[in-house]
């Protein structure tokens, strides 16, 4: 049988699989050198690459080895350097270099869904949706081995990520490497990345009011539950929306601080979700 028999019925069977194969192996090369050199902070290259080293690495996030010196044993001679260097290396990898593979690594995929014709999803018609939301890593896998029985151990650290809703892929990550920070600490990055009419979709954790006033100054727009400590002023009077499986929901103006001249938003109930007026966006 050819080559391109076996090709072909490896597409035939698993094409998702295939395409990811082929994907991740086009990235992974040149490009991640390239991302590396940008966004390397302290990190140096003596005898391993980069790419070399992430290949190793990817093969443990796809499942194709079972653990890091399984991948290292598959890799070693393009790695060429100690398994304790390999894992020197992994863990001192910058959180600023992480955060730029997987924003430069949704850059194909986007391209990809171009040249199929893929049309995004329009969830609000004119604007980008995202959702924000964050991600403890696993304390039994990450923690040193000492304290993974213990309750009050530092966590190992936290992951928030930005979801686009219209393509459904994952195109920033903002690292924290305190796990016990606050989500909402990652409130300046995600808005160096909003363009205008983006819309932020998230819990009460990043129901901050300097992060209200960010994105309307950006002219973007926010759908954020309504947090406890955010009492505000209501305006007017309410209006009945409709009915949905929790009940009647109902639209009130607030007023998101005393001062005469705060944020005015949108409050619905029974769902206390909260959006940014348009109204405001373009003042």
């Amino acid at each position: 049988m050819s080559t391109k028999d076996t090709a072909d019925r490896f597409m035939a069977a698993s094409p998702f699989a295939v395409m990811t194969r082929v994907l991740a192996q086009t990235f992974m090369g040149s490009h991640l050198d390239e991302i590396f050199e940008e966004h390397r902070g302290q990190q140096y290259e003596r005898q391993v690459k980069f790419s070399a080293l992430a290949i190793a690495v990817a093969d443990v996030a796809l499942q194709f080895s079972d653990n890091f010196n399984q991948a290292y044993k598959s890799h070693q001679k393009d790695l060429n350097v100690s398994l304790q260097s390999f894992y020197d290396k992994i863990n001192g990898t910058d959180t600023q270099l992480s955060e730029a593979v997987v924003a430069r690594s949704a850059l194909p995929v986007i391209a990809l869904q171009d040249q199929l014709g893929f049309e995004p999803w329009e969830v609000i018609p004119g604007y980008r949706c995202f959702s924000i939301d964050g991600n403890v890593l696993a304390k039994s896998d990450k923690r040193l081995g000492v304290l993974r029985d213990v309750k009050g151990a530092p966590l190992p650290g936290k992951a928030v990520a930005r979801f686009d809703l219209q393509r459904q892929i994952f195109d920033r990550v903002y690292l924290l490497a305190d796990g016990h920070a606050q989500e909402s600490t990652t409130c300046e990055s995600i808005l160096e990345d909003l363009l205008e009419n983006d819309v932020i979709i998230a819990d009460r954790h990043y129901c901050v009011l300097s992060f209200f006033a960010g994105i309307a100054n950006r002219k973007a727009a926010f759908v954020i539950r309504q947090h406890g400590r955010l009492k505000g002023v209501l305006l007017g009077k309410r209006r009945c929306l409709g009915r949905i499986e929790t009940g009647v929901v109902y639209e009130q103006a607030l007023q998101v601080s005393q001062s005469p001249d705060a944020m005015v938003v949108a409050s619905r109930q029974p769902s206390t979700a909260m959006r940014a007026t348009r109204s405001n966006i373009c003042k």
